[in-house]
């Protein structure tokens, strides 16, 4: 059984990861360290210090990933505006772990993704980063492209609209981060 679970974000010098204790008959047996990326990708048994393998099964499986997404949670929200540095010292793996629509983000965070491909559009009061996310019906539909979105709120503040058709700036696409998709699995999966 796994007991005093701990979260250790991303950084530098390590991988996100969760230690757990592994207890047997009430008693502590060792400790094992879970790769939060393994884990996501669907790998469910993780090295412990006695040299076997530890499988998460079960309950067990989803108590960790939702431990995780609390952990991840508590994370994001503690930043009222989601900065482009904030994003990196955070730890958490990607900007849609980091931000969600209607979150307000700094100019630097619209600068990186304005800067990673050149913009499918960018006036004074909205910026659309070039590069689709992802297609999605529209009302007669069609499939129309969607693209990372933000909408200005002052001269150093904008407003994540989230994914957006060309040129508009309603949210188009229910981000599941593959944290979100995973435990959904767990838990259809038992």
């Amino acid at each position: 059984m796994l007991q005093n679970l701990k979260y250790y974000k991303e950084s530098r010098a390590m991988q996100e990861a969760v230690e757990g204790e592994i207890h047997k008959h009430g008693q502590y047996y060792t400790t094992c360290v879970i790769g939060v990326y393994s884990l996501t990708s669907g790998i469910k048994a993780f090295p412990c210090g006695i040299g076997d393998d530890y499988e998460l099964k079960g309950e067990e499986l989803v108590q960790v990933l939702e431990f995780i997404q609390k952990q991840r949670e508590a994370i994001a929200s503690r930043y009222l505006v989601k900065t482009y540095e904030g994003w990196q010292e955070s730890g958490l793996p990607t900007f849609e772990d980091y931000c969600k629509p209607g979150d307000t983000v700094d100019e630097a965070m619209v600068d990186y993704f304005m800067n990673c491909v050149p913009p499918v559009s960018m006036s004074s009061s909205c910026a659309q980063a070039g590069e689709a996310y992802n297609h999605v019906p529209d009302d007669k539909n069609r499939y129309r492209a969607t693209y990372l979105t933000f909408v200005r709120l002052s001269s150093s503040q904008w407003r994540f609209a989230g994914y957006c058709y060309a040129g508009e700036t309603t949210n188009r696409v229910e981000v599941e981060t593959s944290l979100e998709r995973r435990i959904k699995e767990a838990r259809t999966n038992g």
